[in-house]
Formats: structure tokens, sequence, C-alpha cells
């Protein structure tokens, strides 16, 4: 008699149904292993704080499909306190995704090669089996039970969260990013395929706005700002009010805000996170997988989960769950670029006064828009290294 197989039974566990759990999950169904992803959220638009812009190249190296895009967008626009330039190119350059399309397209793609997808479920604790294998505790708030399942791995892709992984490392070394947005509906005619930046006091005092067109008359409007680089408090909201009233100029009865989120990211600046742990792995925001410059997490969440799955799916085939290798290479993906990265972060949010900033933006208005576009998108930084230390020489090395 055929023995009947454990339900309860998986080769992987993705706790996370966010871009990075959702494609490690995608991969690995593909390749035939028995997967469960898990998410505390029952309804994938609750937790919908994601800008969501990215270069065009996003649709192809992830083979996502048109249905997960809000809009195209063919122009860049920098905005400081008192200067601004744009870019325009006669062919679209990038997208602003629909996030809750974008990660239900992923679920979708793990429930066609028959793997489970478990929405309202958070994870509580797990223990280590006399096989090696982990037992892990899922609760229910809806249905008010719990259950338990058997892995052969765990992954944390619980976000800034660090659910399993944990923040273990000096608190000193993590970065603290806080961002607020807005959906906003408009009956004014206002350009959508403006993919628009806001740096300077004016808008954001250590941080950054943006507004991202959705869909036709629809946008995203956000302000982004690091609380380590505050001298004082600020208030948000007022500068989402700046950004819609003095700049775009819009009247309270020409527009609606039809959704306010927001989230915070916690950045380890020294590249110390818990990558891999016994049988447990951390991917995408868990492990910093995020542009800091920039703020754009979703590509390098995603490019940090298909490098986790290649060696999840070795480690199920060999029996041999030591994940020491995936860290390594995971660490050294623009190990160089990031120091950068953070040391340009700090510069321009932490250090620069409103009168720098605009100059910083007018040194590089004299990038095209190929350039400017792998400076924000591709951490490619040796013209904008030439222009910022030309004109920041002193404070630069001081960071």
């Amino acid at each position: 008699m055929e023995k009947k197989k454990d339900t309860r039974k998986y080769d992987v566990v993705i706790v996370g149904a966010g871009p990075s759990g959702g494609q490690c999950a995608r991969l690995l169904s593909q390749k035939g292993h028995k997967v469960l992803i898990v998410d505390r959220v029952r309804d994938l638009s609750l937790n919908n704080f994601s800008s969501a812009g990215a270069p065009l190249s996003i649709l192809k190296e992830f083979d996502l499909p048109k249905t997960v895009v809000s809009t195209y967008w063919n122009k860049l626009t920098l905005v400081a306190t008192n200067f601004e330039k744009k870019w325009i190119s006669p062919q679209d350059k990038g997208v602003v995704m629909d996030f809750t399309k974008l990660r239900k397209f992923l679920l979708d793609e793990v429930r066609k090669k028959n793997g489970v997808v478990r929405l309202g479920w958070e994870y509580k604790k797990h223990k280590t089996l006399e096989d090696g294998s982990l037992e892990i505790n899922f609760y229910n708030s809806i249905q008010k039970r719990s259950e338990k399942v058997i892995t052969e791995i765990l992954v944390d892709a619980t976000g800034s969260a660090r659910s399993i992984t944990g923040r273990k490392d000096n608190q000193r070394n993590y970065i603290q990013g806080i961002g607020l947005e807005y959906i906003v509906k408009t009956n004014r005619v206002i350009d959508s395929k403006d993919f628009q930046f806001f740096l300077g006091y004016k808008y954001i005092s250590n941080g950054y706005g943006w507004i991202f067109p959705m869909a036709q008359n629809e946008f995203k409007i956000g302000v982004a700002w690091y609380p380590q680089y505050l001298k004082e408090p600020i208030q948000p909201a007022e500068y989402m009010k700046k950004i819609i009233d003095e700049y775009l100029g819009l009247e309270k009865d020409e527009y609606k805000i039809t959704e306010k989120h927001g989230g915070t990211l916690f950045y380890n600046s020294k590249n110390k996170d818990i990558y891999q742990n016994g049988r447990v792995v951390g991917i995408g925001d868990v492990v910093s997988s995020v542009n800091w410059l920039g703020g754009e997490g979703i590509r390098y969440g995603m490019r940090n989960a298909s490098l986790a799955t290649n060696y999840i799916d070795e480690a199920i085939r060999k029996k041999d769950f030591d994940f020491k290798t995936y860290e390594k290479q995971a660490k050294n993906y623009l190990r160089t670029k990031r120091a950068i990265a953070v040391k340009l972060s700090i510069l321009v949010y932490g250090k620069l006064g409103d009168r720098n900033i605009t100059r910083g933006v007018k040194a590089v208005s004299l990038l095209n828009f190929d350039e400017i576009l792998r400076v924000l998108f591709e951490n490619d930084y040796p013209k904008l290294f030439i222009v910022i230390v030309r004109s920041f020489k002193k404070i630069f090395f001081r960071v």
C-alpha cells in the first residue's frame, strides 16, 4: 500500500509575499520544488506601499507581463528649491508598476506550478527537528487557529521587519528611512509621462519627494526622509501639501486623495545582515537589497531572490544546507557601489544645505538622459562621482 504523503511537508517555506518572496517562490516552484509561501496580510492591496518606479528593462529581466504596469514614462524631472531639470526621450524609458498586480502575478505563477499560497497567516516561531528539518508555527488571526508545517528550508522574506532573522547587528549600523505616499486623482490635465523627483528643503528636509504617474489623471505622490539626519522634527504631510498645492498648483476641489500609506525601512550600511543561519535564508529587504541612494527596492530584491533561488535549489537536490556561498556572493554583489551609495546618501540627505543641494542638481543636469538613468537605477557612478567630487570634495571625504 502506497504511503500517504504528509501534506504538511514542504521543500521550502517562504514567509513574506512581497516581490522578493514572490519571485523566490515562483522560481522554486518552476524548478519542481514543493513550495509554500505565506503572508500575514489577507488582502495584497492592504500592504501597498511601494512607489514601484523602475527602468523599462525590469519587464524583460524578470519576464513580467505588461498587465503589471500602471503606466510608462519617457520624461525625468529633478526639482530643487530654485532649479529644475527635465530630460525627455521620444521612447519610453521606464515604468511605474501596480504593486498589487505585480505581487498577484507572482503568486499566480506559484499556483500554476502547484505551489501553495496562504494569505492571512502569521509566522510565530520555528524549531529544528532531529533530522535537521524545521517545524514552523503559523497563526491565523481571523480563523483563530494555529497550524504547524515542516520544511527543509525556511526563507525570511518579511522585509525590513526581519521577523525570522532579526536585526542583530549593532543598531547604529542600521539607517532608517521612512516614506509616506498618497494616491491622488485629479480632474486637471497633468503630464502622465513624467517621472519626477524632488530634492531640497522646500519640498522635503533630509530626504526626497516624488510624483509618479499611475494612470490617466492618477498619480503617486510621496516623500521619504531619514530621521537620524534631522535637526528637528518634520511634518511630512505639510511637505506633501506643498508638492500638491504649490508645485502642481492644484486647488482643493481639483483633486482627491484616494489612498494613504507609508512604511519604514532599516538598511544595514555595513552589509552585516543575517543572510543565512543553518537552514534559514534571508532575502530582499531582509538583507538590505535596496538601492539606498534612490530608494529603489523591487529590482534589487528580485535579483537577490533569483540568486538565493539557485543556492536553495542546489541545497535541496544535494541535501547540503550550507548557505555560506550564497552569503558571500550576495555580499559581493555591488559591494563597492553599495558603499558609494551610502556615502552619497549621507552627503545629499544628511550633510548638504539647501543651497548646495541646488548646486548639486545643477551639476547633475549636465548628464544626458541615459547617464542619469544609470546613476539612479544601476549604481553607475563614474560621471556622477566626477561632478559631485568637483563640487563637494571636502564634504564628501569627511563623510
